[in-house]
Parts: C-alpha cells; sequence; structure tokens
C-alpha cells in the first residue's frame, strides 16, 4: 500500500498482525494543502463554464445577427440588380450591393454550425475539459488522504509514521504490506530425478518443522520449464 500524496501522516489507525477488511480505513494524510487546490479547482472549473456559457450566447446571437443582416443584404442585391438590369442604378451602385451582400456570406461563415446551431470556439470547451480533468484529480487525490486497505488480509508490516511524508517512506517501502495469509505460495525445488513425477494439479502433503509434526495439504499449481543448476551438473 502506497501513496502518491506529499504530506504528512496525521493518524494510523492498524498495527501488524491485524486483520483488515477490503476498504478499510488504514492511516490518514494531512488533506489541508488538498482541500486548497481543490478549492481552487473548482474555482477555475466554475470559470472555465461561466466563459464558455458567456461565449456560446455570443455566438449563437451573432449568427442569429449575421444571418439576419446576409438576408437583409441579400433582398437589397436583389433589388439593386432588377434597377441595375434596367439601367435605373449605376454600376458602381450594383457593386457596392454585391460587395455587402459578399461580406455579410464572409461574416455567416466565420461561425462554427453544427446541427443548425453555432457552437462556441473550441478552445472555450477544451479549457472546460481540461479544468474538469484537473478537479476530478484534486478530488481523487482528496479522496487519497483516507488510505485504505485494497484487498483483505493481515497487516504484515507497517512502515509509516505519524509526522512523516506519505510519500517519503524510509528505503522507499511502502505504507503498509497486507497478505492474504489464508491462502499461501510455497516455491519447490525439486530433484531431476523426482520431477517427472510431478504433475500440476497434483496433491501434495507438505511439512515443515514448524509444523510441529503436523501436515498441510496443498496442490502443485505450476511447474517451472527450467531448472537450476547444482554441484556436480547436476540439476
Amino acid at each position: 500500500v502506497v501513496s502518491s500524496l506529499h504530506a504528512e501522516v496525521t493518524d494510523i489507525q492498524v498495527k501488524e498482525g491485524d486483520h483488515v477488511e477490503q476498504g478499510q480505513l488504514l492511516a490518514l494524510i494531512d488533506s489541508s494543502d488538498v482541500k486548497k487546490e481543490l478549492d481552487m479547482a473548482q474555482n477555475a472549473y466554475d470559470l472555465a463554464v461561466s466563459t464558455y456559457n458567456e461565449q456560446q450566447i455570443l455566438a449563437e446571437n451573432g449568427y442569429a445577427r449575421a444571418l439576419q443582416e446576409q438576408e437583409a443584404a441579400r433582398k437589397d442585391f436583389d433589388r439593386t440588380n432588377v434597377l441595375y438590369q434596367s439601367g435605373s442604378v449605376s454600376q458602381l451602385e450594383w457593386e457596392t450591393a454585391r460587395d455587402k451582400l459578399r461580406e455579410a456570406q464572409r461574416q455567416v461563415r466565420t461561425f462554427t454550425v453544427v446541427d443548425g446551431r453555432a457552437v462556441a470556439n473550441e478552445s472555450y470547451s477544451l479549457q472546460v475539459k481540461n479544468a474538469e480533468f484537473e478537479l476530478e484529480k484534486k478530488r481523487e487525490q482528496l479522496n487519497d488522504t483516507e488510505v485504505t486497505a485494497p484487498i483483505s488480509g493481515t497487516v504484515v508490516r507497517v512502515n509509516a509514521k505519524v509526522g512523516r511524508f506519505a510519500d517519503k517512506i524510509e528505503d522507499d517501502k511502502p505504507m503498509f504490506i497486507i497478505e492474504n495469509l489464508e491462502n499461501l505460495e510455497m516455491k519447490v525445488s525439486v530433484s531431476e530425478y523426482s520431477i517427472g513425477n510431478i504433475q500440476v494439479g497434483q496433491e501434495a502433503v507438505i511439512s515443515a518443522d514448524i509444523l510441529n509434526g503436523e501436515t498441510v495439504a496443498g496442490k502443485v499449481t505450476a511447474i517451472s520449464p527450467t531448472g537450476e543448476e547444482k554441484g556436480n551438473g547436476s540439476t
């Protein structure tokens, strides 16, 4: 169990030998700095959303005005064109109306339109996404100030100390080590003369000095594909 937070451990709630359940609280880390950073991230996110909404309104209103001006310019050009064909207006007036229509059309094209609706510049939505990412990261860090057990098992090592930084444990050791002592795995060396009699799934009877004459039932779960050379060339 490790932590990446550079903050002091304020409380340790377990000791070596304790049985813990998955999700159980192991230690508390100072959360004051993380809370401040979370507030700043929340403010940045709120500002990004507010700016995006303002730009969205500006885009929608601007696009609506641009469409109105384009329609007005089109009608003016159509009217001027009819008069020009009949000789009632000069070529300069016709060109002026044409240029005004082209400019109105250019203004309409400056807007990004999705499904008939103008949308704010993509940079504003990216700012919202970035701010949301930072906010979520700070929320996760705040959750990480409560160090919990990732599995159910027995606490076999407590390396964390109150007052020390959670990410700077002595000798780069983890804060805690939890093992499931209900299921143990043994690595057993077998002679080359006996390995041919061993098969995966085979039942095994385990004896050891610590068992005081008793035995433990086990099962062969894997066999190494290679052997180790011992003395006199045997393996």
